[in-house]
């Protein structure tokens, strides 16, 4: 059997066929079964015919191995077939200028697989993933079992003792839940298993390279620069709406897609060459078809327009709530939040080490877009039995995208089940108990927007989940009935839970009877005559879990990444390495001082537009808020990696603000802005790095288009949000009329006053808000006592408490809703434990594309019954039936209180006790 590779022609060259032969039971010769090398006509050297097979464009996807085609012998000792091979045309290589047809894989005949060789060497597998495990594994440790073996004679000729095979299941265990290694442990994996030995990372990520594949392309600039100002604009657009769809990041990769595949056919493939005096380095408008890599550039360079800088909420709330001055606004505004981009870049070099290079940083979100993008390249899908993952990509998102529509639009009903509630829709209790504002005992939805209201309930981990329902249970089910129905400190007069700031009335209270204009200033007379601050049972609630949070975050990872940490500190490195780890050094790490001048230059900038600006934040203040988000880096990354879940410092940033910036509402307000966004940034720049560390894209690469991002999206985000505030009428507005209500700003703009303008000394005065300081014991102690407990009994169930996950639960008690918890814990278990545990195969083949088909179908759902339906009519609901009314007319949804608030309101006594 012959095979015709193409090299690309030059201009001193013309483009040349070679011929290799081979078949696929030459495999000792060489891997990819070929028996034939060729000589360079230019250059002379024998070169293999890899070096002419280009990377991801001809690599198998996740389950390009039916399972049907795995014999039990396979199944037993080695998950991939021995006798792959592919029959390869160039697709990055041209003919005269024409490209030549795209590559193929052709599937091993029956005889080729029973007489393949099992030394088949598991380093030259080119899938993402497909480790078939057995049927009956019992746990994550039996999942990885399989790849603790070497595929080569060597090593299934060694004997391993049972004591070194659970050693290492365990560490991996271990490594994977964030705990130290054990004592003793004997880590003896071989060190020819060439891939990751997480399921999860098998499933998403190839674990081959092509150092030569085009990455900064003309289409990249041009794609990139389109898209992050067009997503800019409507995003922000969007977040100040209620509701707030938004554009994510998996429409962006789909929607990319198509594009860089027509810029690769319309764009002239003719070569152009700088003068002699620039070098003459030669460019082409289009260097071959459009290929993963530049298609993950520009994810990465896109994912910072979907997010909205939280610096906006400040400037928002500064320019409609503040009687300030309102000039110069626009740079200042730009400056401020381009500048707090770059000073997050300058962290991303302290986290690389610990959360980019370790293969136990598995980043679950980002294995989302890995699927994705590994899906939309697999040129090799449609040869496979079965359905492939791009067709079970678009089915399911199709039918995603037209279900939307009846929980969104026809049956709102469907959105929040509340059955129980639409019967007796004035009982209060019985709201109390089945309502979704409530305890949500026997109320489902059947809205995926709802469901996947913490992330995609197919991505989290399964241990994560628990922790999450764990604290959930805890607070809403026992600790927070039992103190509102004893109405403690009188709390059963208010809502079980809600976002607002009441009265003694039971009113939301009115902040401008207690300040003093024009200046705004808090009177403390006028406080106490007319009431302290009370809030809900759910608000307090988060704010304990919240203080719990900053205690427990860094107990967490004192107790369970110190060895890491002072290991990564010594050695400079990030310890072991895995694949991709290894593949990533043929590339130029970033210097060092490239993020250290990124933050003196971040830094610098703050400090001088504070300078000029009208108010001044002194540079106490702006060092504080550096230092707390220095302090929290670590902590919140370990979890954001391992789990999918961010927890912000925006807490530790009110407090610490509160008795800083006391009196100095809108000092306070850019504090906290730049304290939350600099974690935030640098934690989005970190993924996106890891991004990039999975699909083998140059760190320098990585790091330069993404900080041009920040400059091109700062000025989009900025523009749009002046524009809204100088045309729109009612800004922010309850009632405005096209539903502009900006309710992170309305919330921001509250955090402001009731930290700042009425101060910690006011508020801690409450008995609800000095209970809430109790958080920060019970957040010490738990992390605490789980580790004691598991250096005592070695109990393996211990090694997946975590403790900031169980409060991170109720920190957003106010804002979500119980069904957000109950029925994504239902779905994870469906997919993240029995899927995982009894059909494997069909896992590790589906459920992340599944993830990403659901999300896709549901957001561009939402994006076009807001845009083409909601918007143009301004009629709630659209559809004027029972079905969408009945959600509304409930105690439950009214926030009706247990008790009935007397005429005079309620009497605060001994609140200093």
């Amino acid at each position: 059997m012959s095979y015709d590779v193409w090299s690309r022609g030059s201009r001193d060259r013309p483009a040349t066929r070679h011929r290799f032969s081979g078949t696929s039971s030459d495999q000792n010769k060489n891997t990819l079964g070929y028996d034939e090398c060729v000589e360079d006509d230019e250059t002379g050297p024998i070169r293999n015919a890899r070096d002419h097979i280009p990377h991801i464009s001809n690599r198998k996807t996740a389950s390009d191995v039916p399972e049907d085609e795995i014999s039990d012998t396979d199944l037993g000792d080695d998950a991939f077939s021995p006798s792959e091979f592919r029959k390869f045309s160039a697709s990055h290589y041209y003919d005269g200028g024409k490209p030549i047809a795209s590559p193929s894989l052709l599937k091993p005949s029956s005889a080729d697989r029973s007489s393949g060789s099992r030394s088949w060497p598991r380093s030259k597998r080119e899938t993402p993933s497909t480790v078939v495990a057995d049927h009956d594994l019992q746990s994550s440790s039996h999942e990885l079992k399989s790849f603790s073996k070497s595929s080569n004679d060597r090593d299934e000729t060694r004997v391993e003792s049972p004591n070194e095979n659970q050693d290492i299941e365990e560490q991996i265990l271990l490594d994977n839940l964030g705990f130290s290694k054990k004592e003793g442990a004997s880590m003896a994996v071989n060190e020819e298993d060439e891939d990751s030995p997480f399921p999860e990372v098998r499933a998403s990520v190839s674990n081959i390279d092509d150092p030569t594949m085009p990455v900064v392309t003309f289409r990249v600039i041009v794609i990139s620069f389109f898209f992050s100002i067009l997503i800019s604009g409507v995003n922000v657009f969007l977040m100040v709406r209620a509701p707030a769809p938004s554009i994510s990041t998996t429409v962006v990769m789909v929607v990319v897609y198509p594009l860089g595949k027509l810029l690769a056919a319309i764009l002239p493939t003719h070569e152009y060459y700088l003068p002699s005096w620039l070098g003459g380095y030669a460019f082409s408008l289009n260097p071959g078809p459009f290929n993963i890599k530049e298609h993950t550039l520009i994810a990465a360079a896109t994912t910072i327009a979907v997010n909205p800088s939280y610096m906006l909420h400040y400037l928002m709330a500064k320019e409609v709530f503040l009687e300030t001055s309102k000039e110069n606004t626009v740079w200042y505004g730009f400056i401020l939040t381009m500048a707090i981009h770059v000073l997050g870049f300058g962290f991303v070099g302290i986290l690389d080490r610990f959360l980019v290079k370790p293969a136990t940083m598995l980043w679950p979100q980002t294995l989302m877009s890995t699927t994705i993008l590994n899906t939309l390249h697999a040129d090799t899908d449609r040869l496979e039995k079965g359905i492939t993952r791009m067709r079970w990509l678009i089915v399911v998102a199709i039918g995603a995208f037209c279900y939307n529509f009846l929980p969104d639009l026809l049956f709102q009903g469907l959105s929040l089940v509340c059955w129980l509630c639409w019967i007796k829709p004035k009982d209060v209790v019985l709201n109390l108990v089945a309502g979704v504002n409530g305890m949500g005992l026997l109320s489902f939805t059947l809205n995926w927007a709802q469901i996947s209201y913490f992330g995609s309930p197919l991505v989290v981990p399964w241990w994560c989940t628990c922790n999450m329902i764990l604290g959930f249970v805890v607070m809403a089910w026992i600790v927070m009935p039992a103190m509102y129905f004893t109405n403690v400190w009188q709390l059963g007069y208010f809502p079980f839970t809600s976002i607002s700031i009441w009265d003694k009335y039971g009113h939301e209270y009115q902040v401008q009877r207690v300040l003093d204009f024009p200046t705004g200033t808090f009177n403390p007379a006028k406080y106490e005559a007319y009431s302290p601050v009370m809030l809900s049972l759910g608000f307090i609630i988060s704010y304990f879990c919240g203080f719990a949070n900053l205690a427990a975050l860094l107990f967490h990872t004192l107790f369970n990444h110190n060895k890491d940490i002072w290991q990564a500190f010594q050695t400079m490195s990030a310890g072991k390495m895995d694949i991709h780890a290894k593949l990533m050094q043929k590339y130029k790490s970033v210097p060092s001082w490239w993020y250290t001048a990124m933050f003196v230059m971040g830094f610098c900038i703050l400090l001088i537009a504070d300078d000029h600006s009208t108010q001044k934040l002194s540079a106490t203040a702006l060092i504080v808020g550096i230092l707390i988000t220095i302090l929290y880096l670590l902590p919140s990354g370990y979890v954001l990696a391992q789990t999918g879940q961010l927890i912000g410092n925006n807490i530790f940033a009110d407090l610490v603000g509160g008795y800083l910036l006391s009196q100095q509402q809108q000092n306070f307000m850019a504090f906290k802005a730049l304290t939350v966004q600099a974690l935030i940034g640098a934690l989005q720049v970190t993924a996106n790095m890891k991004l990039g560390h999975y699909m083998k894209i140059p760190p320098r690469t990585m790091v330069v288009v993404q900080l041009i991002s920040v400059l091109v999206v700062s000025c989009a985000q900025v523009a749009v949000k002046t524009l809204m505030v100088v045309t729109v009428s009612d800004l922010c507005s309850s009632t405005q009329s096209l539903g502009l209500q900006c309710i992170m700003a309305n919330a921001y703009n509250s955090s402001a006053l009731l930290w700042s303008a009425v101060g910690p000394h006011y508020i801690f005065f409450s008995q609800s808000f000095q209970f809430v300081l109790w958080g920060l014991l019970v957040g010490a102690l738990v992390p605490a006592i789980v580790w004691l407990m598991y250096k005592w009994t070695k109990a393996r169930w211990l090694l997946y408490i975590n403790a900031p996950l169980i409060f991170t639960s109720m920190t957003n008690a106010p804002a979500s809703m119980s069904i957000n918890f109950t029925c994504w814990f239902v779905v994870s278990f469906i997919f993240q434990y029995w899927m995982r545990k009894h059909r494997f195969h069909w896992w590790s083949k589906y459920n992340f594309v599944t993830a990403d088909a659901l999300d896709l179908g549901t957001v561009v759902s939402e994006l076009l019954i807001f845009l083409a339906i909601r918007l143009p009519l301004h009629v709630s609901p659209v559809i004027n039936w029972w079905g969408n009314r009945v959600v509304f007319q409930n105690a439950d949804i009214m926030r009706k209180p247990w008790l009935s608030m007397p005429t005079n309101g309620i009497s605060i006594k001994n609140q200093g006790s």
